[in-house]
């Protein structure tokens, strides 16, 4: 996020566009892509376990009885994931705000 060394100003100049600060100029997207970046690890690494563990039977009768991906998605991914998205949100929400206290 270096305006002069970092790797987005690098990104920028190659694009012919000025570079950007980011910490001064957009700050609360900076301190976004800082935790979004640091958390996204373990984020994916519970909502993969989680896809894994989705019995793939009632995908292939779901597919067989004719619906399609939204249909299969929402009804059977979606509330299969919404343990492991509340276990993630929860965790993060807070670390984030011991780090705010």
């Amino acid at each position: 996020m270096n305006p002069v060394n970092g790797m987005f100003a690098h990104l920028a100049k190659a694009l012919g566009f000025a570079p950007l600060d980011f910490l001064s100029q957009a700050p609360l997207m900076s301190i976004i892509l800082i935790v979004s970046w640091s958390w996204l690890p373990f984020a994916t690494l519970i909502l993969l376990t989680a896809l894994q563990s989705l019995d793939s039977e009632q995908m292939e009768a779901a597919e067989m009885d004719g619906a399609g991906w939204l249909s299969r998605f929402r009804y059977l991914t979606l509330p299969h994931l919404m343990r492991s998205i509340t276990v993630v949100v929860l965790i993060q929400t807070i670390v984030l705000l011991s780090i705010f206290a």
